[in-house]
């Protein structure tokens, strides 16, 4: 009989942005591997959950929520693990700093089934350093530490990801596995022509603070100074309030060079990466950076900072240009990726391959199996 997982998500919205495409990436992948998987989530808008269970066709279990955002609490969610948790080899729950993902851990951890806890980048230090710190630490301290303390596995995206948890002071060593989101759906992209004079940036991702689009709109004019042809898409939903303060920054750029398109999915996101010169990404933190692979896979060549954990990947593979998180270094590295033929000919014609190499279904599968062998084979009967 083949493996089965409860996969636990504080949200399977598509506004949650990169961690439900990971997940979508992770049952793909398990499938590869004859493991069957489940998803236990608070209940979201319909649209939300038909987009989700288009993409992945899996059982998935909601529940009414009492709250919202990170407070979002489900009673019934709890006590439907507690009932059905048995039914299931390994509970893999995604996220901290929620209570859906610590109250869920906290009761497989009672009821002594397996449990693989996936941080999803909430142990960096940019978490505990940005908004809310002390009520952060003490909500870790309470709920999360004990979890993470005496779960079977701790589940990192990356390797740089890991090795930043080290700072808290739980025990990683022979319960850690780095296994990253692949690429779930790999679209087959047109041939580019990377010798075109274009200059079409995108920005694509949950907009948020976290992700540097005010640095990113301060480098805009340099990049314009030098290429008055350029032009930066962003794509991507978040706080409406905070939208509005983006797109106000963005007016005050002459030329009309910036524009919004809100949400994209599907088709429509295919577009828009298919039509990019080059992705652009300033992150303070991203724990992997799923839409960095979409990009390389679609041709482009990117641009980010040493905060998106694919740095290395990036880096060694030369898929683009790690930068300081500085207006002028942004600009400077949007330029000069934009002007470097050579690089734009080599992301054109191997990312797609460098990604399938690297980010594969059945790559991901083979790493899955053997964490929850490990997992499974330590808990015992």
């Amino acid at each position: 009989m083949p493996l089965k997982v409860l996969q636990v998500m504080p949200s399977i919205a598509r506004a949650f942005g990169g961690p439900t495409s990971a997940l979508h990436g992770y049952l793909a992948a398990a499938a590869t591997a004859n493991i069957a998987a489940d998803v236990l989530a608070p209940e979201c808008d319909p649209a939300d959950l038909s987009a989700f269970q288009r993409e992945s066709p899996v059982a998935v279990h909601t529940f009414p929520a009492l709250t919202a955002g990170t407070a979002v609490w489900s009673p019934r969610l709890v006590a439907w693990l507690e009932e059905q948790g048995a039914g299931y080899d390994v509970i893999h729950v995604h996220g901290l700093l929620n209570l859906v993902s610590s109250l869920a851990a906290r009761k497989a951890l009672r009821r002594r089934f397996p449990l693989v806890i996936c941080p999803f980048g909430t142990m960096s230090r940019y978490t505990y350093t940005h908004r809310r710190r002390a009520l952060k630490r003490v909500y870790l301290a309470l709920l999360d530490r004990p979890n993470l303390r005496r779960a079977a596995a701790l589940h990192f995206c990356t390797g740089p990801e890991r090795d930043e948890a080290a700072w808290h002071g739980i025990p990683l060593a022979g319960r850690s596995f780095v296994i990253p989101p692949p690429l779930a759906d790999p679209f087959r992209f047109p041939a580019r022509d990377a010798s075109a004079q274009s200059a079409r940036v995108l920005f694509l991702s949950r907009i948020h603070p976290k992700k540097g689009l005010e640095v990113l709109l301060d480098a805009w004019p340099m990049v314009l100074n030098r290429l008055p042809q350029a032009t930066l898409t962003i794509a991507g939903d978040g706080d409406r309030a905070y939208v509005e303060s983006l797109r106000a920054r963005a007016d005050t750029i002459p030329g009309g060079s910036v524009s919004f398109t809100g949400f994209v999915s599907g088709a429509a996101k295919n577009d828009a990466l298919a039509n990019a010169d080059l992705f652009a990404l300033p992150s303070f933190q991203e724990n992997f950076g799923v839409v960095v692979i979409e990009a390389i896979s679609a041709g482009a060549p990117v641009v980010i900072t040493p905060e998106v954990q694919l740095a290395p990947v990036v880096e060694s593979e030369r898929l683009g240009l790690v930068v300081p998180r500085r207006a002028d270094a942004v600009a400077e590295g949007i330029v000069t990726a934009l002007g470097d033929r050579a690089l734009r000919e080599r992301v054109a014609s191997r990312g797609a391959a460098i990604v399938e190499t690297n980010f594969s279904l059945l790559a991901i599968g083979r790493l899955l199996a053997g964490m929850y062998a490990d997992v499974t084979t330590a808990s015992g009967p």
